[in-house]
């Protein structure tokens, strides 16, 4: 049973220090993101050979680690050097023209398209009265139309004779 507990020993022992190596590995890794972040922040950090996680944790705080994000950034040149107004451009690289025909171009677009498919005119409602005439002519016109599509009278009446007295064919 001795031979039970040196193994025993052995294989706690050995966990124990790839835990302790673990432990380690993972304080490193956070220390070092930590001072990644610190540093894109722009808030300076330590010494980065300054020795175990814990000190690098303690010169940045999180309180600097925020004050650094939020801290108001230098003002850039405001005013960027004057061109000659022919070369000028905007930020988008178009002359102001060129800026100004995009606008027009744009201004027209937006009222052919966005102003004639949202904001409709209402339609007014046709009378009563109105309608009924309308009605009435578009009658009017399809019987007018129907007429003129079927043969002339003396045509259909030969028709009907011939179908009436077969002869002696039938």
């Amino acid at each position: 049973m001795s031979d039970n507990k040196g193994i025993f020993g052995e294989v706690l022992e050995s966990a124990g220090t790839a835990v302790k190596q673990t432990g380690k590995a993972v304080a490193s890794a956070v220390s070092d993101s930590a001072k990644a972040a610190a540093s894109q922040a722009g808030v300076p950090v330590g010494d980065s050979s300054a020795g175990s996680s814990q000190d690098a944790t303690s010169q940045v705080s999180n309180e600097d680690v925020v004050e650094g994000l939020y801290e108001k950034s230098q003002p850039q040149n405001t005013n960027p050097p004057q061109q000659p107004v022919s070369n000028q451009t905007d930020s988008s690289g178009k002359t102001p023209q060129e800026a100004a025909e995009i606008e027009v171009v744009r201004k027209r677009l937006h009222d052919e398209y966005y102003q004639r498919d949202f904001n409709r005119p209402k339609q007014e409602e046709e009378r009563v009265a109105e309608k009924v005439e309308r009605e009435e002519k578009e009658e009017m016109i399809d019987l007018q139309q129907k007429k003129m599509e079927k043969p002339p009278e003396l045509v259909q009446r030969a028709a009907q004779r011939v179908e009436k007295h077969p002869g002696a064919s039938g």
